[in-house]
């Protein structure tokens, strides 16, 4: 949250109008999860019950301009965040992909096992950096 927060002051200071957009699936219903639930591979050591009720969206209230798109389309929403302007991607392999079809956007890499790009915008604990998110931003209205 830290990136969209920084990466909407700069967008601000720079005079750019902008829309945070929020893609996500949230649950319909309960889940249960085992440790041999597909991608888990033993990496729990018991049966884990989600409930829908915590999905937590509200903590994105923060986010100025923020227009949520839940449980959308997949293919819609792969299009949309690959054409994006400016893309910070989570620790997913899905947000991964949007960043890998990206041709133009500015994208800020959560470090997770797939590897950034030489041009994204790696994160850390205290999010990226305003200096190079400045810089590309600046480059990225000039050429606009």
């Amino acid at each position: 949250m830290s990136c969209a927060l920084k990466f909407a002051g700069c967008l601000k200071k720079l005079g750019i109008p902008f829309v945070c957009e929020l893609y996500t699936e949230v649950l319909s219903r309960k889940l249960l999860v085992t440790p041999l639930h597909h991608g888990i591979e033993k990496r729990i050591p018991s049966n884990v019950i989600l409930d829908a009720r915590a999905n937590r969206l509200e903590d994105f209230d923060v986010i100025p301009n923020l227009a949520r798109y839940i449980n959308g389309d997949p293919i819609e929403t792969l299009r949309r965040m690959a054409t994006a302007d400016g893309l910070v991607i989570s620790r997913s392999s899905y947000s991964y992909v949007a960043a890998i079809l990206s041709a133009n956007g500015i994208v800020v890499y959560h470090p997770f096992w797939h590897s950034p790009l030489r041009e994204w915008l790696a994160a850390d604990g205290d999010g990226v950096s305003e200096a190079g998110l400045m810089e590309q931003l600046e480059c990225w209205k000039r050429d606009r």
